[in-house]
């Protein structure tokens, strides 16, 4: 616990630097969501007569980008495939390539993203667009934490004695505290999503709010109703793998 909050806090502090530096540099009406680092990184330069170091700057940060959304790409593919051996996903999902990789999850992960993407063609700004669709996967995360802080309670109650790596001081008052805690920062951040920020042209409210509450309907449905079609046929057994 010690070592998450300690890189907790060093996260948070990063995080915030680095958009203090942009928020200084650039002001608060022209600040975009997708371009906003390249404009800061723009002015700093051209205070220096550095602008020739613009490009390759850029260069360096699509290489970091494909680089970070690979892991992105791949880590939840792979948790699906875990939980599809198990009979969690129709056979379909569960093909592997020669590599090792669930390629047809790959490509269903490929459409769903296409198709969500169509959200900016009812945006007035690709900024709008763009915090969207962050806001929509953040609130996904934030269910699965409210799922998890209610299991955590519930665990603490049926099987008391089974041992864990670390377990919060005080049984069932620490518990409480800490799940409850989590569970009211989940809820109000699922909320805060709901309110978009007054610099962002967002068009109508309605429209806004509609894409969130039935696109994160639809995301939280979908696992739900697999589920409840899943087959014993579906499960993987060793010696047919």
């Amino acid at each position: 616990p010690r070592a998450i909050m300690i890189s907790a806090g060093i996260t948070l502090f990063l995080f915030m630097l680095g958009a203090l530096s942009i928020a200084i540099v650039i002001p608060k009406g022209d600040i975009s969501l997708v371009s906003g680092l390249m404009e800061a990184l723009k002015l700093y330069l051209s205070q220096y007569g550095l602008s020739w170091l613009l490009p390759t700057l850029a260069l360096l940060l699509v290489v970091g980008a494909i680089a970070e959304v690979n892991s992105w790409i791949m880590g939840p593919v792979k948790a699906l495939y875990t939980t599809s051996v198990h009979g969690n996903l129709p056979p379909f999902f569960q093909n592997l390539n020669k590599h090792g990789m669930p390629t047809h999850l790959l490509l269903f992960q490929a459409i769903v993203v296409t198709i969500v993407s169509f959200v900016i063609l009812y945006m007035p700004t690709i900024s709008t667009a763009y915090w969207i669709l962050t806001a929509i996967s953040a609130q996904i995360y934030l269910i699965m934490y409210i799922f998890m802080f209610i299991a955590a309670i519930r665990l603490r109650y049926s099987h008391p004695h089974v041992p864990r790596v670390y377990k919060i001081p005080h049984p069932h008052k620490g518990m409480w505290f800490v799940a409850s805690l989590g569970l009211a920062a989940s809820i109000f951040a699922i909320c805060i999503g709901f309110v978009p920020p007054t610099q962002l042209a967002t068009g109508s409210r309605a429209i806004y709010h509609s894409l969130l509450f039935f696109g994160l309907l639809i995301m939280v449905a979908i696992p739900l109703i697999i589920y409840q079609c899943k087959r014993p046929s579906w499960v993987i057994h060793p010696e047919e793998e």
